[in-house]
């Protein structure tokens, strides 16, 4: 079945029908194909003039990667638009794949990972995006520290995940899981890729961000 043409959308509904109900690989085929724009989309649209050199090529490659698992995880039932479910999973590859080159400093990266994993957290508790002033207190650090820390990140801007920004009043897709009573206990220790540490040691004091 080609996909070459521009369908409607009630015709892309009947394809994605008809893929999910036969796995035929043509079908398949034709939506990768149909889709492959998407990829060429993100990557045009990533933040990368202070990267190292990179080919657009490899971006290209890792973005198709994450188009064809977001393809294949597709749910037309559920009455989202393909391209709006696979946009980010297109991005997180592109993004996966330039952190696995290891071109970020590790303590940076450390930072930034527990400054989203905080995030996260407070988002679920307060069922709202957290205040600078809240992230803050959590990372046991000044405003002025999470404004430094922004600063930097914008040396590293594929770092600067959209949900951790300034003024994002967004919210992160597929986070469904509200955790109720959260208490700040539950905040005091967050992974950050070499096991758990505490945000902040009361015994010790200074900032967590200074100490990784």
């Amino acid at each position: 079945m080609s996909l070459k043409t521009k369908k409607t959308s009630d015709e892309i509904k009947k394809i994605w029908s008809n893929y999910k109900h036969s796995h035929d690989p043509e079908i398949r085929k034709g939506l990768i194909i149909q889709y492959l724009p998407l990829v060429r989309y993100v990557v045009d649209r990533l933040p990368l003039a202070n990267l190292p050199s990179l080919s657009v090529e490899d971006l290209i490659s890792s973005g198709i990667v994450g188009l064809i698992k977001a393809l294949d995880s597709f749910d037309p039932g559920r009455g989202v638009k393909f391209q709006t479910y696979a946009i980010p999973r297109i991005r997180g590859a592109i993004i996966d794949e330039l952190r696995s080159l290891d071109w970020i400093p590790r303590s940076l990266r450390r930072k930034v990972h527990l400054l989203e994993k905080a995030y996260l957290l407070l988002e679920s508790r307060f069922n709202r995006p957290p205040t600078d002033k809240e992230l803050a207190a959590a990372l046991n650090i000044k405003v002025e520290g999470l404004n430094q820390l922004r600063i930097q990140m914008t040396y590293f801007p594929l770092l600067s995940l959209h949900h951790i920004q300034k003024g994002e009043k967004g919210r992160r897709e597929g986070n469904t899981e509200k955790s109720k009573g959260l208490l700040r206990i539950d905040i005091l220790e967050l992974e950050i890729g070499y096991g758990l540490i505490p945000l902040a040691d009361e015994s010790q004091g200074g900032d967590l961000l200074e100490r990784i």
